[in-house]
């Protein structure tokens, strides 16, 4: 049974939003993504992100629109993203603009829904999405995920697509996380 299954609820909405989105070149990212990989951190509950390649991203869009998702916001979070919503969820498809977008979702681990094929984000490209959103609560995702992943391998992609000053920002949480786990003292 895929982790996935255990992190959401209503089932039958999320089968259908990851039936829409198969064939198509997108991906997982955002709260549930970071729980999948991240024991012990809860998605926010009835909200998916899924990142999306430019060329699939308008098709993508009006196929939500056509089962009943109302289509609202650009722009949301710094990013070009579209929020659509209904039958209880939130979903913001994300924009793929950049390179190393396009490769987060090429890179994306495989998994399987309730029958329905579903790409997750993996933690490294994670780190490199949320460093660039760098809002509080993706400081504190950074942190999770940097227990988890080659912090080596981290630094690499991230000086690669984004530059030596995030390279800083990612050491800098790196180090939090480090602090934060440090068994206490008696």
């Amino acid at each position: 049974m895929s982790r996935l299954v255990s992190l959401v609820e209503s089932r039958e909405v999320v089968r259908e939003i990851f039936q829409i989105l198969e064939g198509f070149s997108c991906a997982l990212v955002g709260g549930l993504a970071v729980a999948y990989w991240v024991e012990g951190r809860v998605p926010t509950s009835r909200e998916l992100d899924i990142l999306v390649v430019k060329e699939d991203f308008d098709e993508v869009r009006d196929l939500f629109n056509e089962i009943g998702f109302s289509v609202s916001g650009y722009a949301k979070a710094g990013v070009g993203s579209y929020t659509v919503k209904g039958k209880g969820w939130e979903v913001d498809l994300i924009l793929a603009e950049e390179e190393w977008e396009e490769d987060a979702i090429k890179y994306a681990k495989k998994d399987v829904f309730e029958g329905v094929e579903v790409r997750i984000v993996r933690p490294e490209w994670l780190i490199v999405m949320k460093l660039v959103a760098m809002r509080e609560k993706d400081m504190d995702d950074i942190v999770l995920l940097s227990r988890v992943v080659d912090v080596e391998k981290v630094r690499g992609l991230v000086r690669r697509y984004l530059g030596e000053d995030y390279v800083e920002d990612f050491n800098s949480l790196v180090e939090i996380g480090r602090v934060l786990s440090l068994p206490k003292r008696n």
